[in-house]
């Protein structure tokens, strides 16, 4: 049985994730910011490789790592890595 109230918080938390990420300009981390960040999510309890057509699903937060990871805003939501301070400049 599908659990409603985790699917509307996921779409919620992707939805204001990407709102963010739009709004700094769509910045994303340097080749080293992710292989650190891969890193530590193949280390954690809530990694799942299977995931998204085995390219990595954090079960915690429920993002593909493949995105996630990329986006300079974007951070852990149990605080394994945080995000890049990022300066949108016009």
């Amino acid at each position: 049985m599908v659990n409603n109230r985790f699917i509307t918080q996921k779409i919620s938390s992707l939805s204001s994730s990407a709102v963010h990420w739009a709004d700094k300009g769509f910045p994303v981390v340097t080749k080293e910011q992710l292989e650190t960040r891969l890193a530590t999510c193949k280390g954690c309890e809530f990694w799942d490789q299977k995931g998204f057509g085995n390219t990595g699903k954090c079960t915690k937060c429920g993002c593909s790592t493949q995105a996630k990871l990329r986006m300079a805003t974007a951070k852990c939501p149990i605080d394994k890595w945080g995000a890049i301070e990022v300066v949108k400049t016009d």
